[in-house]
């Protein structure tokens, strides 16, 4: 893959844009050049407070008045701090413990920054807003256009700085000051605004680069000066953050990333940056028309970016809850405003709590499928490594729709700061009701945008067959097509190997989203899609989702893509059943002519620990256990890889910068096709209480029985002896309950993209054995 930054990529890029962006690209190119300044400057020294008002103030008075706003404005974003009492209150009763709120702005005081969900990076104190916290080494303090962090060296990944020039500590530290009463918290407030604007002079300096991060701090500086006022505010920090404010949203409103290559996640976060920026700021110059901007921008790309099922077109399960808590945030600044979104804004944002809860499931716990930075909004909360569920909590509350399924107590901390008390314990009331069956199916199907749950009794499963990504970057995307990933009670066992890092190194970056580190088969080692950098892809695998069906005994899905046809001539087609005792079938069918070379991948979870013998058998401290069965034809054999680097197997990544060695059991060698390669996996939490047995037929199609202490299922998949298939591969089930011998098969007649052709029948006698 060519270096980012290089020549090569470059071009790639280039060829990437349509001609409109290359026209708006060059257009910006040449405005950059004539504006820029010969040196930095401080922000005052660039404007004078009394003209970004929207009414001029002469002389001293200006910083009075911007006070004066600062003040008479709080509470127009969160409503909950308006009663401090009763939002401690509340917060008590959902088990929510106030003090971690304080004890985290502890640190932060000291210099220690909470940053990506999981861990602390180190600010310094007094902080040093352009040092990379990892290498130490600080970023020039050059014009923003100047600045290649593509290609970083000795600086490191820009998204550690970026995380901690987010500021979203700053929010914690008004929380702090608001459940506390502690005036040291506000200072905090007051001196983190304060000493960036000192060292980050306007439009000089790696934090004016991303457009996407000034959204997003000026989100964080509108809600934690909602919490605050100018408690804390020495004379003349008034001034100088409505100059900060002004500047930066001005830069921000002339440097939206509307590319057609590339318009994403980003333009989201920057419109909604802007239309806060626009609501709270209401008193500068501009501030109408930075939240007209953002209002019209976000009408138009949430419905833009999102499937009408729910979907968010980058197939980045991270990134989705990241647009859902900026949607949520333009909500509420809209309404402060004086303006509502449409109604089908909110329910294209309903759609996506709905598809983040299915694939969630009872647990809450996404999978780590396709890009995920680690991003966050609002910092609403101190209850690590929950933050999709709590996005998807608080955007049910802001539409008015039922909660995530997965959401306990502390997951509706943010509806507290966001809406307050009273309209969250409402909401709770009317929209939360009692789960009866917290064991029962959870099987839902997302055609258009390409995913599909199977699952129930403790445990579910989610199958990607959808695009690689969105535009024609697809930037987000990885080669998983037709990957599987399982989770039971909360811990994905049969997992996605997630990101790990953007600019840290090619290799890590081209493996994580590689064919090879996902739970899906490769051929000939190739990526089922063409990497062409780290945020570029080539050609493409067009996934092709057949069919999908849920019934009493089973669920079952079928797919194709063609990302290995145009290569080497050879298709993929996989074929999942889950049955309800407990029990995972796969059969994967590639058809082609000659011998290939062919790696079939299953990644667990950090923590596993193999046992000896076959079925593999793997289990963590817990309990939790995976036993993977094993139908191949000749050639191939079964290894387990954990940690390697050379090449590099057996890594998953929990959260963004980190990586963890986790063992990945490998099938692989040389086959001739057409051939089938059929697994069977159970889930177990104590052991296992299902066994599985099974043989692939001449024809390639899989007889495989699940036996459990109340009886056994068979399951016919593909062509077994003569019969033909019906189900694009599943033929039927047979299902044994002590001496109730029932049997179902599966009547379709054509897959029509949303399942309802699609149904269960009881069968007495159709079905017959395998020859």
């Amino acid at each position: 893959m060519p270096e980012a930054g290089g020549v090569r990529w470059k071009l790639r890029r280039l060829l990437a844009m349509p001609p409109d962006e290359i026209a708006l690209r060059a257009a910006r190119s040449l405005r950059d050049r004539l504006r820029r300044p010969a040196a930095p400057r401080s922000f005052l020294d660039v404007a004078d407070p009394s003209r970004v008002l929207a009414r001029g103030e002469s002389g001293g008075r200006a910083d009075e008045s911007i006070r004066t706003a600062l003040d008479r404005g709080r509470g127009s974003l969160l409503s909950g701090p308006a009663d401090p009492d009763g939002l401690r209150e509340a917060l008590v009763e959902l088990g929510v413990r106030p003090e971690l709120t304080v004890e985290r702005a502890e640190g932060i005081l000291g210099g220690e920054i909470p940053a990506f969900d999981y861990t602390t990076l180190s600010l310094g104190a007094p902080p040093r807003w352009l040092r990379d916290p990892s290498s130490g080494h600080e970023w020039p303090l050059s014009y923003w256009t100047a600045i290649d962090f593509r290609r970083s060296g000795r600086f490191g990944d820009p998204r550690e700085v970026w995380e901690l020039n987010r500021h979203h500590h700053l929010v914690t530290l008004a929380r702090a000051h608001v459940l506390s009463g502690e005036q040291r918290f506000a200072d905090g407030v007051w001196s983190g605004i304060r000493s960036w604007a000192e060292q980050n002079p306007p439009y000089f300096g790696i934090n004016w680069v991303s457009p996407l991060e000034i959204g997003i701090r000026l989100i964080s500086w509108a809600a934690a000066l909602d919490l605050v006022g100018t408690k804390g505010s020495r004379s003349g920090d008034a001034a100088l953050a409505a100059v900060a404010v002004s500047l930066q949203a001005a830069h921000l409103s002339d440097n939206l990333s509307s590319y057609g290559s590339s318009r994403n996640n980003h333009l989201i976060g920057e419109a909604a940056g802007l239309l806060v920026a626009g609501a709270k700021f209401g008193f500068l110059e501009g501030a109408g028309r930075w939240a007209e901007i953002g209002y019209r921008v976000l009408d138009r790309e949430i419905a833009a970016q999102t499937t009408g099922d729910g979907v968010g077109r980058e197939q980045a399960f991270g990134y989705q809850a990241f647009v859902l808590d900026f949607a949520v945030t333009a909500l509420l600044a809209a309404s402060s405003a004086g303006r509502s979104f449409d109604a089908p804004f909110t329910e294209r944002v309903a759609r996506m709590v709905e598809f983040l809860d299915a694939v969630a499931g009872p647990s809450g716990v996404l999978p780590s499928i396709g890009d995920a930075d680690g991003g966050r909004v609002l910092e609403l909360s101190d209850e690590p490594r929950r933050y999709p569920i709590r996005a998807a909590a608080a955007a049910a509350c802001a539409v008015d729709r039922g909660a995530p399924d997965g959401a306990r107590g502390g997951d509706l901390e943010p509806c507290m700061w966001l809406f307050g008390p009273e309209r969250t314990s409402a909401w709770r009331r009317e929209r939360i009701p009692v789960r009866d069956d917290p064991d029962g199916a959870c099987s839902r199907g997302f055609p258009e945008g390409g995913y599909f749950v199977l699952g129930g009794r403790g445990q579910h499963g989610v199958v990607d067959c959808g695009p690689l990504g969105y535009l024609s970057l697809a930037a987000h995307g990885h080669a998983d097509c037709l990957s599987l990933t399982v989770c039971r009670e909360g811990r994905w066992l049969l997992a996605d190997p997630g990101t790990y890092c953007y600019h840290r190194g090619s290799l890590w970056r081209d493996h994580f989203r590689s064919t090879r580190a996902h739970n899906t088969i490769s051929v000939d080692g190739r990526d089922q899609s063409e990497m062409l950098g780290p945020f570029i892809w080539g050609r493409r695998a067009a996934a092709d989702p057949r069919a999908w069906a849920r019934g009493p005994e089973c669920d079952c899905f079928s797919g194709a893509h063609s990302g290995y046809e145009r290569n080497v001539g050879v298709r993929h087609e996989r074929t999942v059943v889950f049955g309800r005792r407990g029990y995972w079938l796969i059969l994967d069918r590639l058809s082609g002519e000659g011998e290939h070379r062919v790696r079939a991948t299953f990644q667990l979870a950090p923590g596993m620990r193999s046992t000896e013998g076959a079925p593999l058998r793997f289990s963590d401290e817990a309990g939790l256990g995976l036993t993977l069965d094993a139908w191949l034809p000749e050639g191939l054999t079964t290894r387990v890889a954990r940690g390697a680097e050379d090449p590099q197997e057996g890594w998953v990544s929990e959260g963004f910068g980190e990586k963890s060695p986790a063992p990945a059991i490998i099938v692989e060698g040389t086959v001739s096709l057409p051939t089938s390669l059929a697994f069977g996996v159970v889930a177990s939490s104590g052991g296992a209480d299902v066994r599985l047995g099974g043989r692939l037929d001449a024809a390639g199609g899989l007889d495989a029985t699940a036996t459990f202490p109340e009886g056994a299922d068979r399951c016919l998949l593909g062509r077994i002896g003569s019969r033909p298939t019906r189900f694009a591969g599943i033929l039927g089930q047979t299902v044994s309950r002590g001496e109730d011998r029932r049997r179902y098969g599966l009547a379709i007649d054509e897959w029509n993209k949303n399942g309802t052709t699609v149904e269960f029948v009881r069968l007495e006698n159709e079905l017959a054995a395998p020859s």
